[in-house]
């Protein structure tokens, strides 16, 4: 394998980005729809894995967890961006794996709810 594929391959193994639509009880027993994006990334020669969420309610504005969100069963922390967007992320070190697992409660929810975002491994580029 070349060197620049290899020095490429170091940072950066694996990317993933997954849409989830998840419903949430409103007290009036309507659903109002929930989007949340999710992220993922893992650089290979650090072990390094992070897991980044954020979402959004049914007409687009920010939405916030009250318990936050879980990532691989770790904290995460919360980031204020502009627009009143929060955004949970962590970093955790630890080999590879094909899954990644984000938990949280959405608000008005008694249940928690888990999203798996499998990834493959970029083991070549041409």
């Amino acid at each position: 394998m070349p060197t620049k594929n290899l020095a490429f391959l170091t940072f950066l193994l694996l990317f993933a980005g997954i849409l989830c639509q998840c419903e949430s009880a409103a007290p009036t027993e309507e659903k109002e729809k929930v989007n949340a994006n999710f992220y993922v990334r893992y650089l290979a020669d650090a072990l390094q894995l992070k897991g980044q969420a954020t979402f959004f309610g049914s007409d687009s504005t920010a939405l916030q967890i009250p318990g936050g969100v879980a990532f691989m069963g770790s904290g995460t922390q919360e980031r204020e961006l502009p627009g009143q967007l929060t955004r949970y992320e962590t970093t955790l070190q630890t080999p590879y794996q094909t899954n990644s697992r984000f938990t949280f409660k959405l608000p008005q929810t008694e249940s928690q709810k888990e999203v798996t975002v499998s990834m493959s491994a970029l083991t070549d580029f041409k």
